[in-house]
This record gives C-alpha cells, sequence and structure tokens, in this order.
C-alpha cells in the first residue's frame, strides 16, 4: 500500500473520531440542564483531540517519513464503522436519549473502538505511529472505564 492509502486511513481514522465527538456533543445537549452536560462534551472534546492526534500523523505518512503496516487495516470495514457510526449520530438527532441510554450507546462506541484493534501497537510501525496509537488505545479505554462507572452509579440508585 501506498502512501497515499496510508493517508486515506489516517483521514478514516480521524473522521471516525470526529462522528463520536459530534455524536457525543449531541448527546451533551441532551443533558444541558445538568451535570450530565459536562461528561458528554468532555467526551466530545477528547475524541476531538483524538482525531488531531490522528491527523497530526497525516504529512509525515503521505511525504513517507512515518510509515505504519497497512495490512492490518481492512478500508471497507472503517468505511463501514463510519457508517454504522452515522447511522447512530442520525438515531441521537432525531431522539432524545436518557442519561442511561445514552451512555449505553457510548459503551458500545467506545467497546466497538477497542474490538477494532485500530489503536493496537505493532512492532513493525514506525515509532511516532505507535506512540499514537498508544494515546487512543489508552484514552479510548479511561472513556470506556469513565462510561462504565457512570452506569455502574446509575444502576446503585
Amino acid at each position: 500500500m501506498n502512501e497515499n492509502a496510508q493517508g486515506q486511513i489516517i483521514s478514516l481514522l480521524a473522521e471516525n473520531e470526529k462522528i463520536i465527538s459530534e455524536l457525543y456533543s449531541i448527546a451533551a445537549q441532551n443533558f444541558s440542564d445538568s451535570n450530565y452536560y459536562n461528561f458528554f462534551i468532555t467526551l466530545s472534546f477528547e475524541e476531538t483531540a483524538h482525531a488531531e492526534w490522528i491527523l497530526s500523523l497525516y504529512d509525515d505518512v503521505v511525504n513517507g517519513r512515518v510509515s505504519f503496516n497497512p495490512d492490518r487495516f481492512d478500508i471497507n470495514e472503517i468505511r463501514s464503522f463510519a457508517d454504522q457510526l452515522k447511522k447512530k449520530l442520525d438515531e441521537v438527532k432525531k431522539s432524545t436519549l436518557g442519561w442511561e441510554a445514552a451512555l449505553k450507546l457510548a459503551l458500545e462506541i467506545e467497546n466497538m473502538l477497542l474490538e477494532s484493534k485500530w489503536f493496537e501497537v505493532f512492532g513493525k510501525d514506525a515509532e511516532k505511529f505507535n506512540y499514537s496509537l498508544n494515546r487512543l488505545r489508552n484514552a479510548t479505554i479511561q472513556h470506556r472505564e469513565r462510561i462504565t462507572n457512570a452506569i455502574g452509579s446509575i444502576e446503585e440508585q
């Protein structure tokens, strides 16, 4: 796979993070008069940062300064994931999610990201690429833990 295809992978991964950010931002608007707003707007800002982390690799990748093993990325799978996210985004735009439903949706998304293994670090990839993937993986795990803890607090009530 050439640098252009690698750049396309970077762009698609970043786009997924942007869609997630938008979804969380809309969820936050459902709770504009509560602490739940802060929870989701923080997740939204963090997802935007994740997209920026990914995009920071773009120039280096397309100019051949950073490379990665593209065989572990299936462009169609990444696009399919984006399509799933867009459907969820449309659903959230059309309805008002309650706190628990919004948390469960967020947990589902974070789990899907982790299960995709796109952010797993592999030894053959460039150090800068691995560093960024590791940051993304750790941030996604932290999101999942925060969301799980929030769901746990609901169940304790």
